[in-house]
């Protein structure tokens, strides 16, 4: 089941604005998230991760994106941190995720129990914490192997993504 338009929530740069004083201009954020109200366990699962992907994810792109930027890389050469910056924002909710349901109120800063109490689907709601860790381990890896075969040093994004896997606030 997908999503309806009137159900999304967007986050565009202006339609038409492809050029900036004759230069191309580099799109950091574009969001578009569905929502999961009404759809099937299936669809849930994939929408899921795509929404996390979406939101938190592209949130983080954008910060990889600008550091990639800053740093010098072409924007045509932005498309492997991109998809690194996605599988950090699965990573970050899946954990998130996790944290709700084993933190304290010490740890986290804020009263766990939260997204259960607002009947939020999560990967916990949706898989069980078992799963959910896995997952978390498997997005991780994904992330890493993005890195792989990216240029130049790479260890402060790797450290980024293991900092995110280990978070316990």
């Amino acid at each position: 089941m997908q999503a309806r338009e009137s159900d999304e929530t967007t986050l565009r740069t202006k339609p038409n604005a492809d050029r900036r004083n004759g230069d191309p201009v580099v799109v950091i954020l574009d969001i578009t998230m569905p929502r999961l109200d009404g759809l099937s366990a299936d669809a849930v699962s994939v929408d899921l991760r795509q929404m996390h992907a979406l939101k938190t994810g592209r949130l983080i792109e954008a910060a990889v994106v600008c550091g990639a930027l800053l740093g010098g890389l072409h924007a045509s050469a932005l498309r492997p941190y991109r998809a690194f910056a996605a599988e950090l924002g699965v990573l970050f909710q899946i954990v998130d995720d996790i944290l709700d349901v084993v933190g304290s109120d010490e740890q986290l800063g804020k009263t766990p129990g939260k997204d259960r109490q607002a009947g939020k689907v999560t990967y916990v709601s949706r898989f069980g914490l078992d799963r959910a860790r896995q997952l978390a381990d498997e997005a991780l890896a994904r992330a890493e192997s993005r890195l792989a075969g990216l240029p130049g040093d790479t260890a402060g994004l790797r450290a980024v993504a293991g900092y995110i896997a280990g978070r316990e606030h």
